[in-house]
């Protein structure tokens, strides 16, 4: 079982996380391509292995610390 599984998510929020998702990967494609050097440095925390993960789904090589 899908850990989404548990959550009741009626059509629309389903549909609202996928546009949050979709914008945050441009935002790290836009962000990558701008700034090729850029690095994302990270505490481990809850929100920063969410972007940590959009990161490393990206094409871009943002390096993380």
């Amino acid at each position: 079982m899908k850990k989404t599984d548990q959550i009741n998510l009626t059509p629309e929020l389903q549909e609202g996380l996928e546009q949050k998702v979709k914008a945050l990967h441009e935002i790290i494609q836009d962000i990558g391509e701008t700034y090729p050097s850029v690095a994302f440095a990270s505490s481990f925390g809850a929100e920063d292995i969410v972007l940590h993960h959009a990161i490393h789904q990206s094409s871009n090589k943002i390096a993380i610390f």
